[in-house]
């Protein structure tokens, strides 16, 4: 996929039912590939129920990148409803009150 055009808005590749994992009825299930700068390819799979609004979503890298650090700092008003892509291997931290999150043998990607 190195050759191809950065995908500036996510491009659907595929659309299914599943059942709802909370009331068993039928919901869609879809699949985007989007590029996000920095971060690379990556898969969207989103999952909603039209019948009790049950909605997932998870990411997977496409293409295997070196690790980076990102450091975003929360400076005025606003700056903490920022867009963050977590890949399934990313660590958090937040010095400024001793959090730190590890990834674990089930953790997953998502956006927030």
């Amino acid at each position: 996929m190195s050759g191809d055009p950065v995908l500036r808005e996510p491009v659907k590749i595929l659309e299914y039912k599943a059942f709802c994992p909370v009331c068993g009825r039928e919901g869609v299930v879809e699949d985007f590939v989007y590029e996000i700068p920095y971060f690379g390819r990556i898969l969207l799979t989103k999952f909603q129920c039209p019948h009790c609004g049950y909605k997932r979503s998870d990411i997977e890298n496409l293409e295997e990148n070196e690790p980076v650090e990102i450091t975003y700092r929360v400076e005025v008003p606003g700056d903490e409803r920022a867009l963050f892509v977590k890949s399934s291997s990313a660590t958090i931290r937040v010095p400024e009150i001793g959090v730190e999150i590890t990834p674990g043998a089930f953790s997953q990607g998502e956006i927030t």
